[in-house]
């Protein structure tokens, strides 16, 4: 069961689905997860099995891939999906979650 939950992002991916990107910490470990959810007819979001979670120890490792093909495929973030101050590197304490230290 998660103990905190605190979704980033929402991507729109057509009429019913949803692309989140979330922080959650799950007993004293806190990661990220990127699913699909999808919106049921009485208008909820419901996870889908399509996503995983990244341990924090991948996740500089996974940003520097996905800016890696972003720049190859010519992506270029748009000034809408600001959310924030840019995450900062750097020795964090494993019960402090990162929008409590200004990284997300």
């Amino acid at each position: 069961m998660t103990d905190l939950e605190h979704v980033v992002i929402e991507l729109r991916r057509g009429e019913t689905e949803v692309l989140r990107v979330t922080r959650k910490l799950y007993g004293e470990k806190p990661f990220t997860e990127v699913r699909v959810y999808f919106r049921t007819d009485d208008g909820a979001l419901r996870p889908t099995k399509r996503g995983c979670s990244i341990r924090d120890r991948e996740l500089w490792n996974v940003i520097d891939a996905l800016q890696r093909i972003a720049g190859k495929v010519g992506s270029t973030p748009p000034a809408s999906t600001a959310i924030g101050p840019p995450l900062q590197r750097g020795p964090a304490s494993p019960n402090q979650h990162p929008s409590d230290r200004g990284e997300l």
